[in-house]
C-alpha cells in the first residue's frame, strides 16, 4: 500500500512539473514578423536583423530569409530595438519598439543604399 501511495505521489509531482513548464513556455506568444526591403520595395534576402530586449538585454538574431522575411517568436511584453543591416545598404536601427502581447506583430524594415558604416537612427515607434 505504501509503495503504491508513493508511485501515485511521484506521479501527481512529475504531472504538476509538465504542467507548470507547459504554462510558462505558453506565456510569450508574442511574435515579430516582417519584410527587409530596399527604398524600391525589392525584398532583401539574407539581411541580419537583431532584436534586443531592452528590459534584460537578451539578444535575439535571424536572417531575413528567400522572401526578405524575418521572424522572432516567443517574446516577452517589453520595449525592444531592432536593428537591421545588409552588405551594400545603411545599417537600420529603432530605438523604441513596443511588442503587443499575445499575438503576432508585424514591423517591416527599409534599408537605404549606402555604406554600412552609415546607420539610421529612428527613435520611436509602435
Amino acid at each position: 500500500m505504501r509503495r503504491s501511495r508513493s508511485a501515485v505521489h511521484v506521479a501527481l509531482l512529475l504531472a504538476g512539473i509538465v504542467v507548470s513548464a507547459i504554462s510558462v513556455q505558453a506565456q510569450y506568444r508574442a511574435s515579430l514578423r516582417g519584410t527587409v526591403s530596399d527604398s524600391q520595395g525589392a525584398v532583401l534576402p539574407g539581411a541580419t536583423v537583431t532584436l534586443v530586449n531592452k528590459a534584460t538585454g537578451a539578444t535575439l538574431t535571424s536572417t531575413s530569409d528567400g522572401n526578405g522575411i524575418y521572424q522572432f517568436n516567443a517574446l516577452p511584453p517589453a520595449p525592444y530595438k531592432i536593428s537591421a543591416q545588409h552588405a551594400g545598404f545603411k545599417n537600420l536601427s529603432l530605438e523604441d519598439v513596443q511588442i503587443i502581447p499575445e499575438q503576432p506583430n508585424a514591423l517591416n524594415l527599409q534599408l537605404q543604399v549606402g555604406q554600412v558604416q552609415e546607420t539610421v537612427t529612428v527613435s520611436s515607434t509602435t
